[in-house]
């Protein structure tokens, strides 16, 4: 089987986070394979996620799927020693820690992997992948004319039990976007709501410092670009101000792993007048196979 730059393989099984298991998205990734691997062994990984081998002499795909692309799959990421790495997507994650082990025996017969990280999958605009709402919205900006110009919004925090994609729950913190003290938005206090289905407080004080985000792990999550109504500077000395109408945009914590309860949250969130665009990014894990031992095999 002929490796020029990886192996093209194409699949129409992929669930979003958010989507409907019974309507897959199609997708089409080329596998960057190790050196080592047989022909057979290929066939094993690729099957192993449910994809089709289409192009077995070609370059693939023309482009990765880097910014451009409306959406990019989860993927894990197999990390050998080393420091090498390949990465595969997952288009199932209910067995995800299932789906891990058995890519990894495979690619054990080349080299020990040592790690496993989960990459989650990220879509610049869902909207039009939600069902259509029961009346068209009319968009209504948030007003917040009060605040001075120039000041920066403010944010609160807060705590959730939250479902990990593999096997855990951990309680994290979150950090949100507002225009009052320790509460959120009230136009979109419901949808958040939604969003912390799993367990969750808002207004919390003795949640973590405000620096939550860590290097090898963030929280799957929403983001929310919003039509706001507040005073902005308008003067070249800056001098002057008005109320005019400008896009703001705000991260919203989702805690639950199950599809369709990030489905509820995506929903809620778009059928806020205000809402204009509603990007979301997956879960992402470095150690992901730490947290799961079951993602290695033993």
């Amino acid at each position: 089987m002929a490796r020029p730059e990886g192996i093209m393989f194409r699949g129409t099984n992929y669930v979003p986070d958010f989507g409907d298991p019974a309507d897959p998205l199609r997708y089409s990734y080329i596998f960057r394979v190790p050196d080592g691997l047989t022909d057979d062994d290929i066939e094993t990984v690729i099957t192993a996620v449910g994809g089709t081998i289409v192009n077995e002499v070609g370059k693939g795909i023309p482009c990765d799927d880097e910014d451009g692309f409306p959406w990019t799959p989860r993927k894990l990421r197999f990390w050998f020693e080393g420091g090498k790495t390949v990465s595969i997507p997952v288009p199932v994650k209910d067995n995800i820690v299932a789906t891990s082990n058995a890519i990894a025996t495979t690619l054990q017969l080349v080299a020990p992997v040592v790690c496993v990280s989960l990459e989650g999958e990220t879509w610049r605009n869902m909207i039009d992948k939600l069902p259509e709402p029961a009346t068209p919205i009319t968009t209504q900006a948030v007003t917040i004319a009060n605040t001075p110009a120039g000041q920066k919004e403010q944010s609160y925090s807060g705590a959730m039990t939250y479902e990990t994609d593999g096997t855990r729950e951990v309680n994290k913190a979150f950090r949100m976007a507002t225009n009052v003290e320790n509460a959120p938005y009230a136009e979109y206090a419901g949808a958040i709501e939604a969003c912390l289905v799993a367990g969750g407080a808002l207004n919390t004080t003795n949640s973590r410092c405000p620096g939550f985000r860590s290097k090898t792990f963030d929280h799957r999550r929403f983001n929310v670009t919003m039509l706001q109504s507040r005073r902005v500077i308008t003067g070249d000395d800056g001098a002057e101000s008005s109320v005019q109408e400008a896009k703001s945009k705000m991260l919203v914590p989702m805690s639950s792993r199950a599809t369709a309860d990030i489905r509820a949250c995506a929903i809620a969130l778009r059928d806020v007048s205000a809402t204009l665009c509603l990007g979301y990014r997956g879960e992402w894990d470095k150690r992901f196979s730490s947290k799961n031992p079951g993602a290695l095999p033993t």
